[in-house]
C-alpha cells in the first residue's frame, strides 16, 4: 500500500466496488482492503497469524525462508526488512 497506493486504489474500485466520490487514494485503498479482509472473514478464512498459532517467536524463521532466494514482488521488491514489517503486522 505504501509503495503503489493507486494500484489497491484500483482493486477496490474494481473488485470491491468503491465509491471513490470525494475520497482520497489512500482512503479508497484502505477502504478496499478492509472489503478484503471482510470477505475472508466471510468465508471463514483465517486473517491473521495468531489463527494459526503463529506468534512474533516465529517471525525471523519466516523471514529467512521467504528470502532463500533474494528479493521478490510484483509491485515492488521486497528485502529482509519488509517481508518482517509486513508479518508482524499480520500478527
Amino acid at each position: 500500500m505504501k509503495v503503489n497506493p493507486a494500484r489497491f486504489a484500483q482493486m477496490a474500485v474494481r473488485v470491491f466496488d468503491v465509491d471513490p466520490e470525494g475520497k482520497s487514494e489512500s482512503d479508497i485503498a484502505y477502504e478496499g482492503i478492509d472489503r478484503l479482509v471482510a470477505f475472508w472473514t466471510s468465508l471463514g478464512a483465517p486473517t491473521r497469524l495468531d489463527y494459526y498459532d503463529i506468534d512474533d517467536s516465529k517471525i525471523d524463521v519466516m523471514v529467512e525462508k521467504a528470502m532463500v532466494y533474494g528479493e521478490f514482488g510484483n509491485f515492488a521488491k521486497l528485502k529482509d526488512e519488509d517481508v518482517k514489517e509486513i508479518l508482524q503486522a499480520s500478527l
